[in-house]
């Protein structure tokens, strides 16, 4: 199976596409898409969704993992542009029929290194 893993923000939304075989787990790219503070809003969206049709079309998963969202309640700014970029990437996920599943960001990182605050 092949999984698409997204790690969604405004700025740097960075992604990882893993094979995943019985007994272990191969890379088979990893990378970012970045956008400049200094584009309007809804061109950093585009351009977050575009790399993201277009890594769907070129790595065909199976499954698309993506973070869920958290925010400090001191920061709800940045809770809702990254609910900007979480949005355009569902709608992405969407567009090319691809299941998308969600985890918290502890969660992963207890899979991958055994401990979730790592």
């Amino acid at each position: 199976m092949r999984i698409l893993g997204i790690d969604p923000a405004l700025a740097i939304t960075g992604y990882g596409v893993i094979d995943a075989k019985k007994d272990k787990a191969v890379l088979w790219e990893a990378g970012i898409i970045q956008t400049s503070a200094r584009q309007p809003l809804a061109e950093r969206l585009q351009t977050i969704h575009q790399g993201i049709v277009d890594l769907i079309e070129d790595a065909q998963p199976q499954v698309m993992v993506l973070e869920k969202l958290y925010a400090h309640y001191r920061h709800p700014t940045t809770a809702y542009l990254l609910g900007y970029a979480r949005g355009v990437i569902c709608l992405a996920a969407a567009q090319k029929n691809l299941s998308l599943v969600e985890y918290s960001a502890t969660r992963i990182k207890k899979a991958i290194t055994g401990h979730g605050l790592a």
